[in-house]
């Protein structure tokens, strides 16, 4: 065999032993392409392992999810959701932010506030809930999240107020109780009693809440 051929049957090796490398190489950091999972199915395989506590097998799931379908926010929320859950806080706020900027809503709004108010940012989080009662005012959650910041801080009075706005918003039982139990907080036990009164009226097979009232010493 003549040496030049040699030289070009060697070169067509290592050409090919590159190609194979490269691919490898690709697949390694791709291997989404070639999945035939659906956004439903890393949504709900992610969600099973979120229940289980098993937050890094989560991300890593869902980060192949969201690179397969970059344009799928329920994929993209349940990332942030995983990575707020393994108290990757940084990376929650990342993802939680990249939601917001598609499509901005309450509850969106509010776990970003809950990552703030996990990280220690006190007042960052006061200010997301405060967006989050302005965007729906009818949402329960983001009241009940900057009460129990007010009560924690001990402004029962502050806390009261913007439960009230949410009880005239929105009078939800959880609205109800966090309200009845503030009142108590604040040494107003009368209060709490016609609260929950007032509830009872209109709701006479709440237990919960009949508990509660009787508890009232």
């Amino acid at each position: 065999m003549r040496p030049n051929r040699k030289i070009k049957i060697v070169l067509l090796l290592l050409i090919i032993v590159l190609i194979g490398v490269t691919i490898g190489w690709f697949l390694s950091k791709h291997p989404y392409i070639f999945s035939t999972k659906k956004p439903a199915d890393y949504y709900t395989e992610s969600q099973k392992l979120i229940v289980e506590q098993n937050y890094e097998e989560a991300i890593k799931l869902l980060e192949e999810g969201t690179k397969k379908y970059p344009k799928d926010l329920k994929l993209k929320t349940q990332l942030a959701q995983a990575y707020f859950d393994a108290k990757k806080y940084d990376e929650a706020i990342k993802e939680y932010e990249k939601v917001n900027q598609k499509e901005q809503n309450a509850t969106s709004i509010n776990n970003l506030a809950n990552v703030y108010r996990d990280k220690g940012d006190i007042a960052k989080a006061k200010e997301l809930y405060q967006e989050a009662i302005k965007l729906d005012p009818k949402s329960s959650s983001p009241y009940l999240n900057l009460s129990s910041i007010l009560n924690a801080e001990g402004n029962f009075s502050e806390s009261i107020s913007l439960l009230e706005e949410g009880r005239k918003a929105q009078n939800s039982v959880s609205i109800i109780y966090a309200l009845a139990s503030t009142y108590i907080k604040n040494g107003d036990k009368t209060m709490a009693k016609n609260i929950l009164k007032d509830w009872l009226a209109n709701n006479p097979d709440d237990q919960q809440a009949k508990a509660i009232l009787k508890g009232i010493k």
